[in-house]
């Protein structure tokens, strides 16, 4: 079974990848919807992916009861792990979708 979560054919293409400033050197670091951190190439410093961001990357994770499997521990401890903490915030992103 294919993810329909994670198709690449349903997202916008501006949704797909992204650049996200260094927080070190202030240059762009390309991010994927899938990356949770990313190396920037410039100064090495591992840039981490903000929580706005990963709910919005992650938001089929809410309703699939695949989602752990799919994520992966790590992906998904994380995500809910900022669904607790921020009441509404799955909402606001899905509102911009």
């Amino acid at each position: 079974m294919k993810c329909p979560g994670q198709d690449l054919g349903r997202k916008n293409p501006a949704d797909a990848a992204y650049d996200i400033p260094c927080y070190n050197c202030n240059k762009p670091v390309e991010f994927f919807f899938d990356d949770l951190s990313r190396k920037c190439p410039y100064c090495s410093v591992r840039i981490e992916k903000d929580d706005a961001q990963l709910l919005k990357d992650y938001g089929c994770a809410v309703w699939c009861k695949e989602a752990e499997k799919c994520l992966g521990a790590e992906r998904y401890a994380r995500f809910m792990e900022i669904m607790e903490t921020k009441k509404g915030g799955l909402e606001n992103c899905v509102k911009n979708d």
